[in-house]
């Protein structure tokens, strides 16, 4: 979704320098045969260039938005925001969330969670909500409305401090799965020294080890990617000989700590997200 949303952002600045320009938006993205696609052709897939001018278009019912048959897939210009192995698959990536809200069914299963815990921020009831809201329900001094108009966004995750909480275990969807895209995503907050989270909670944390069909990752040849909460832990099939198997096993493992250790110094690992496409 991050990604995809950055696509739209980039499409949306090229919208707008057309229309700063003074750009015919129809002509540019559109086909011009000077109609409109109605109701019934945008239904059947009928395009108005290929039938006669003559025949009139089809009315729109009042208050509908009137729709334009865009240019064929071979008149648009080569994409500035793609990687073909990413954005030309048959499914979208599948991911787990561990942050709310969450809605539909997850695209990976957790086959075991061991001592992992799933944990959710508690965040005050006035954050991210908007200030004419927060002011007139500071004066109302009811905290049911305070709990009522608490945001829904939260962050969480799953997490583990030590070897004590075991192995946690997630089934990557195989069937699904043609690019051999697996990232995983961490939470929360800022980090020492200036580093992403990804950076610090795991690309740098000796204490955690990733493993793929009981094969221990390289964390060498991973990335920070798409952004700097998520590591791109296996970036396409074939990458260091890993194929795709009818089975694909992703698992997680804390190294021994010092029990004697402050509960605040040991190596936690959040794991917010985990995606495979």
């Amino acid at each position: 979704a991050y990604v995809y949303v950055t696509g739209l952002l980039m499409a949306l600045d090229i919208i707008e320098e057309d229309m700063n320009a003074g750009v015919d938006l129809l002509d540019r993205w559109f086909v011009t045969d000077g109609r409109r696609l109605g109701s019934a052709e945008e239904e059947n897939g009928n395009s108005p260039a290929l039938r006669s001018s003559a025949i009139s278009p089809p009315s729109e019912p009042s208050g509908h938005r009137p729709l334009h048959r865009a240019l064929p897939a071979l008149n648009m210009r080569e994409p500035l925001f793609c990687d073909p192995l990413y954005c030309s698959t048959p499914h979208p990536p599948n991911c787990l969330n561990y942050e709310k809200p969450t809605f539909g069914t997850p695209g990976i299963a957790v086959q075991n969670q061991a001592g992992w815990e799933i944990f959710t921020e508690k965040n005050k009831w006035n954050k991210m909500v908007g200030k004419m809201d927060v002011a007139i329900i500071k004066a109302m001094h009811d905290p049911q409305w305070e709990r009522k108009c608490t945001h829904l966004d939260a962050c969480g995750g799953i997490w583990a401090s030590d070897s004590t909480q075991g192995t946690l275990i997630f089934e990557l969807p195989s069937s699904k799965m043609t690019a051999g895209l697996v990232m995983l995503c961490f939470c929360c907050g800022k980090q020492p020294g200036g580093l992403s989270i990804a950076e610090a909670m795991f690309l740098q944390n000796q204490n955690v080890t990733v493993s793929l069909n009981d094969r221990v990752l390289d964390k060498s040849t991973m990335d920070v990617y798409p952004n700097k909460k998520c590591v791109r832990v296996l970036k396409q099939f074939g990458e260091g000989e890993y194929e795709k198997e009818d089975t694909m096993l992703l698992k997680l493992e804390m190294a021994d700590q010092d029990p004697d250790m402050a509960y605040e110094s040991k190596p936690h690992v959040k794991v917010s997200h985990v995606v495979a496409l």
